[in-house]
C-alpha cells in the first residue's frame, strides 16, 4: 500500500489515505493527487495500442495526476503532464522506422516524490505494404473487366469506380486480389484503397481506362 492524499473517485463507495499501488487508475479506487513527501510514485501505464500505423505514432496512457510523463525513444526525450482524470497524450514527432520494433521507457515524476520505476515497453511501427493495380490495361473492351492488382496479403480492398458504389474483394495470402465487373463503353476512373491486418489503410492508388463499345 502506499500513503496519498487522495480524493476520492466517482465509483468509489469509501475513499481513505490507504490507496493501492495502481491508485492511479480510476476503476473503483482512490486517486491520489499529491503523494506523500519521500514516497515513490507508482509507473504509469500505457493504453494506446502496441503498434500503430503512423510513423509519428501518439502515446497515451494514465497516471498520477499532476504527474510530469518523461517517454523516452530512440534518443528522444518527450514530456507530458497527467491531466486530472488521470490520462496523459504524447505526440511523436521524429519519425520512426516503419517495420520496425521500437523499444521506449517511461517515468513519472513530481515534486516532493520519488521518480516511478521505469515502464518498458515495445510498439511496432506497421510497414504499409502501397497497393499497386496491375489490371485492366488503359483501353479493352466493354463487356466482363477483370480489375487486379497486389498488397500485403489478406487485406481487404476497396474499389471504387467513377464514385459509384464501392466494391470489397480480399486479398489472398500472397497479396493478390481481382475482381470481375461488367462494364459499359466510356470512360472509368478507378479508386483502390486496402486495409491490412493491422487496420492500417493504404494510399490511395487511381487508375483511369476506356472501355470501348465491341
Amino acid at each position: 500500500m502506499t500513503l496519498c492524499n487522495c480524493r476520492q473517485h466517482s465509483c468509489c463507495p469509501t475513499c481513505s489515505n490507504n490507496c493501492s499501488s495502481n491508485c492511479s487508475i480510476p476503476v473503483c479506487c482512490c486517486v491520489c493527487l499529491n503523494p506523500v513527501p519521500g514516497n515513490r510514485l507508482p509507473p504509469p501505464f500505457v493504453t494506446s495500442p502496441p503498434f500503430s500505423c503512423s510513423a509519428t505514432p501518439i502515446i497515451s496512457g494514465t497516471g498520477t495526476p499532476g504527474a510530469i510523463v518523461t517517454l523516452n525513444v530512440n534518443g528522444q526525450t518527450y514530456t507530458a503532464t497527467v491531466a486530472g482524470d488521470t490520462t496523459w497524450v504524447i505526440s511523436i514527432t521524429t519519425p520512426l522506422t516503419p517495420g520496425s520494433f521500437v523499444a521506449m521507457t517511461l517515468t513519472q515524476s513530481m515534486p516532493g516524490a520519488v521518480t516511478s520505476l521505469p515502464t518498458n515497453f515495445n510498439l511496432l511501427i506497421a510497414d504499409i505494404v502501397p497497393l499497386t493495380i496491375t489490371s485492366p490495361a488503359s483501353s479493352v473492351p466493354q463487356g466482363l473487366v477483370t480489375i487486379a492488382g497486389n498488397t500485403a496479403p489478406n487485406s481487404t480492398v476497396v474499389l471504387t469506380l467513377n464514385m459509384g458504389t464501392p466494391l470489397t474483394v480480399i486479398a489472398d495470402s500472397l497479396g493478390f486480389w481481382s475482381q470481375s465487373v461488367n462494364l459499359s463503353a466510356g470512360n472509368y476512373t478507378l479508386v483502390a484503397t486496402a486495409t491490412d491486418s493491422f487496420g492500417c489503410e493504404s494510399e490511395p492508388a487511381f487508375f483511369s481506362f476506356v472501355v470501348t463499345s465491341v
